[in-house]
């Protein structure tokens, strides 16, 4: 069993591996803002000509579990976090997409561990 951070760890190490095998760059993890911003991007990464942020949600019960922690206010500092990263590196282009990956780690079950890939939630 993960403790919660270890959890959450592992779940974004998921996430990452999964959007390298399916075409993503990987621009930058677990990304801070200056000090006036709360919270993190959990992934920032290119596809073609699309910049996507990507926020990760792990959960050891359901994906419904993990997505339930999406809400409007957390949508809402993900695109001012995602504004301010695209000012700290006005040289990386492209439309930009949100998009949420929920990784379910059953406690009892890890082997059956599933991602859910959600493209523009935010």
């Amino acid at each position: 069993m993960y403790t919660p951070h270890r959890l959450g760890a592992v779940g974004e190490t998921l996430a990452a591996d999964y959007l390298s095998t399916h075409g993503y760059t990987l621009l930058d993890r677990n990304w801070r803002a200056a000090h006036y911003l709360r919270g993190e991007l959990d992934i920032v990464a290119h596809l073609g000509n699309r910049l996507v942020f990507v926020e990760v949600k792990t959960s050891s019960a359901t994906s419904a579990h993990a997505l339930a922690h999406i809400t409007t206010q957390k949508c809402r500092q993900l695109q001012s976090l995602a504004f301010a990263w695209r000012d700290a590196h006005p040289d990386v282009g492209g439309y930009s997409r949100g998009d949420v990956i929920a990784v379910t780690i059953p406690r009892h079950n890890p082997d059956q561990t599933a991602l859910l890939h959600l493209e523009g939630v935010w």
